[in-house]
């Protein structure tokens, strides 16, 4: 990993923190921090936490992964581009998140359901881009045994399961702009995503495994 690259985006993560301090005369002792499925705040926390810990404790989680990644070795070997992708994703869902939090804290209207999802749906997008390029390793992709012990079935598993997240990004992208969401479509998508690669692996392991 470039350490540029690592240095940059955590320090991002520390920008909400920044906006926090200079918005704090304005902001509420009390901000939503938890919403729903439907985007509907349901959880609040003291405004201290928000503009400080929330924060950090994205820092703290963009480091694990970043540590994560650095001690595998079959990790090393990944494609330049899917390790930017992991670098990225906790400061662009931390935007998205303070976005959310201090817009609402200053009385503007967001369609925060509308907002994350459009936010999934991208994510999938690039990230089922990128699911076939992903080299075996021990820290990203679909790691179950059958995977990690071929490395056949995990090139034919990451393709098929790249393929599932981008058709289900597109379908949560396209929700989000016809904001017709429903749990059961989460599920659904969930559930997709997560199983069905996983029982594809299981199901071509055998006949690979004698290849």
């Amino acid at each position: 990993m470039s350490k540029k690259t690592v240095i940059f985006s955590t320090l991002t993560l520390f920008l909400p923190m920044l906006c926090g301090v200079l918005l704090w005369d304005r902001l509420p002792a009390q901000m939503a921090t938890h919403f729903n499925i439907n985007g509907t705040p349901d959880g609040y926390s003291n405004k201290a936490f928000t503009v400080f810990a929330l924060p950090l404790f994205l820092a703290v989680v963009q480091l694990a992964c970043v540590l994560a990644v650095s001690r595998d070795k079959k990790a090393q070997a990944l494609n330049s581009k899917i390790k930017n992708i992991i670098l990225w994703i906790c400061p662009v869902i931390s935007a998205a998140v303070f976005v959310c939090i201090y817009g609402l804290a200053l009385g503007g209207g967001f369609n925060i359901g509308a907002i994350f999802t459009a936010l999934i749906g991208l994510e999938f997008i690039i990230i089922g881009n990128y699911m076939p390029k992903c080299r075996q390793n021990n820290v990203i992709g679909i790691r179950v045994p059958w995977t990690l012990l071929n490395e056949t079935v995990w090139n034919k598993t990451h393709r098929l399961a790249g393929k599932i997240m981008v058709a289900c990004g597109f379908a949560v992208l396209l929700n989000s702009l016809l904001n017709i969401w429903h749990f059961g479509i989460s599920v659904a998508i969930i559930i997709v995503c997560a199983f069905v690669p996983v029982i594809y692996s299981a199901v071509i392991y055998p006949k690979n495994k004698k290849m």
